[in-house]
């Protein structure tokens, strides 16, 4: 093994942000801080490339893009790495295993620059032996990457289903009654001191801490442990919260326990006698109401949705009886993502010990 500085290796890069308003249905894979998010006209990398997360609360986290993919500037580009030295799956796994946490910098706004990286040197094997070591991990990760996929069609299989029991939101072929989401949502106000009393114990959620698509929860920190003094919302055990600001607009959890938010999302309390939260989460999350979230969000520096917008969207209402029958689908889809998850921390572990062997 021998010893390198990362910047020896590669030239670390960020590349012009490109907004989400320019976004497309098609086109090349758009990668921003979280992985790949949509996608654009042109690219900016023509073969699979390394990159890390430079901003936010997922700062450090590794991904490698697709071929032919633009590279957002929420994510470090690790740019110009020779192919014959390197194993760019190799670099992967060992700075999955090392992190970062030596050169992020900033506290309400985690982030890498270039800066930061100069500072970084690794320990690496031979090529022939990363080769080796890329064939060992890839086949234990094999596992977990077969679970996620899994995880991703009962997602998909919900959104069929929901197609299927109420038909297209904006055609309403099967003529459900349409009513203003503000009459059946309660839109939760009234803030809270995040560092006083029994609140400074609570989980503290902002728009970052909510998985596009799935409403699955990461990265979460007590109040006190994060130490923001700007006003909070609490929220309630099965409130929805919905983050009504770019970039994390349109980002929707069930929530299964009390806790308080950022002023930058919405509490939202459904009236069980007309609307079930798991209908009103399906709905949040689909691309008719992204589509109007989008276009009527107040063009401001950072585009939000207010209060009374988000309480004009016309939404189905669909008799109760169907919305029920939905939510029990809706519950025993999620039982079994959570068995699945669980089994995904499993070969997450088994990786893990892998990487240790490998990289000490």
């Amino acid at each position: 093994m021998k010893k390198v500085k990362l910047m020896d290796i590669c030239e670390p890069k960020q590349w012009k942000t490109i907004p989400i308003s320019e976004l497309s249905q098609s086109g090349y894979p758009l990668y921003g801080a979280n992985g790949k998010i949509g996608f654009y006209k042109e690219y900016t990398h023509e073969k699979p490339t390394l990159m890390v997360t430079c901003r936010g609360a997922t700062c450090g986290q590794m991904h490698i893009s697709e071929p032919r993919s633009y590279i957002n500037g929420n994510a470090m580009a690790f740019d110009n790495i020779d192919e014959k030295e390197m194993n760019i799956k190799y670099l992967f796994y060992l700075f999955r295993k090392r992190g970062f946490k030596d050169c992020i910098s900033g506290s309400a706004q985690p982030q890498i620059t270039r800066q930061g990286l100069e500072k970084v040197t690794i320990e690496i094997h031979e090529k022939d032996e990363q080769d080796r070591i890329v064939t060992v991990l890839d086949r234990a990760d094999s596992l977990r990457q077969k679970r996620k996929e899994q995880i991703k069609l009962l997602d998909d299989f919900l959104k069929s289903k929901f197609l299927e029991m109420f038909g297209d939101p904006v055609r309403n072929e099967k003529g459900w009654d349409v009513g203003r989401l503000g009459d059946v949502v309660e839109v939760k106000s009234g803030q809270v001191n995040p560092l006083e009393g029994k609140y400074s114990d609570m989980l503290c959620i902002g728009g970052e801490n909510i998985e596009s698509d799935t409403g699955k929860l990461i990265n979460l920190k007590k109040a006190k442990d994060i130490g923001a003094k700007s006003g909070k919302y609490l929220f309630d055990k099965y409130d929805i919260l919905y983050s009504k600001i770019r970039p994390y607009l349109n980002k929707v959890a069930i929530m299964d326990f009390v806790g308080i938010c950022s002023a930058d999302i919405y509490p939202l309390k459904s009236d069980d006698n007309q609307i079930t939260r798991e209908y009103l989460f399906v709905t949040l999350l689909s691309k008719e109401f992204l589509s109007y979230a989008s276009k009527h969000s107040a063009r401001t520096s950072i585009p939000k949705i207010n209060r009374d917008a988000l309480s004009e969207f016309q939404i189905m209402l669909p008799s109760l009886d169907i919305q029920k029958k939905f939510s029990v689908l809706f519950s025993a889809t999620e039982s079994m993502k959570n068995s699945m998850n669980i089994n995904m921390r499993k070969f997450d572990n088994q990786l893990n010990a892998l990487m240790q062997e490998c990289f000490g």
